[in-house]
């Protein structure tokens, strides 16, 4: 059974989620646990669509998917593709040891951003907990600004298959070497003289 390491926001900070798939010789299904919110629930029918497209047949088999630890809440649309992933790589020799995947598939395969994307890979790089992103292209300009970071973009599920099954060939980024300022406690203009 192989895991790959996805995350979510818990209050202000962001948590780290390993994503697992298990499949089992029964009745054909396909389960998400390890409280996952509605946003993670629908990520069923997206995927299946994008499996479509790269012409990958889904198993007849009891497919369960766990994210753990399974007491913390999850939500966010940007599991869909370490889901995926794993589907779809189930039987191949492929590491996904030091990645973590970040993504919301389209219905034809295309990884797309998500609102809180950035806070999440902020927050894990702030604490020393993520080193190697896939993220989608549209999401490049903004997580680069995150240092020592190296991120491998994708346009779409292909392109992030691609990265494990040739990595050879995968374009990597780095990002900025420079400290992000998330926070500044000074201002030259500030809200002192208004009144009411």
């Amino acid at each position: 059974m192989k895991t790959i390491n996805c995350a979510t926001m818990d209050g202000f900070h962001a948590k780290v989620v390993d994503v697992e798939v298990a499949f089992v010789r029964a009745l054909p299904s396909f389960a998400i646990v390890g409280l996952a919110q509605t946003s993670i629930q629908e990520s069923k029918e997206r995927i299946k669509s994008a499996l479509s497209t790269i012409e990958f047949k889904f198993p007849p088999q009891k497919v369960t998917v766990n994210l753990s630890p399974s007491d913390l809440k999850k939500e966010g649309s940007h599991f869909d593709l370490p889901i995926a992933l794993l589907i779809v790589l189930q039987k191949e020799k492929v590491s996904f040891d030091g990645f973590m995947a970040f993504g919301e598939l389209g219905l034809d395969g295309t990884l797309k951003d998500t609102t809180t994307l950035f806070a999440i890979i902020l927050s894990l790089a702030e604490a020393g907990l993520v080193s190697k992103v896939i993220i989608p292209n549209e999401s490049v300009e903004k997580i680069s600004k995150i240092p020592s970071l190296q991120i491998y973009p994708a346009e779409n599920l292909q392109e992030a298959i691609a990265i494990f099954m040739a990595p050879e060939d995968a374009i990597m980024i780095e990002s900025s070497k420079e400290h992000l300022e998330a926070y500044h406690d000074s201002y030259p203009v500030d809200f002192f003289d208004i009144k009411g």
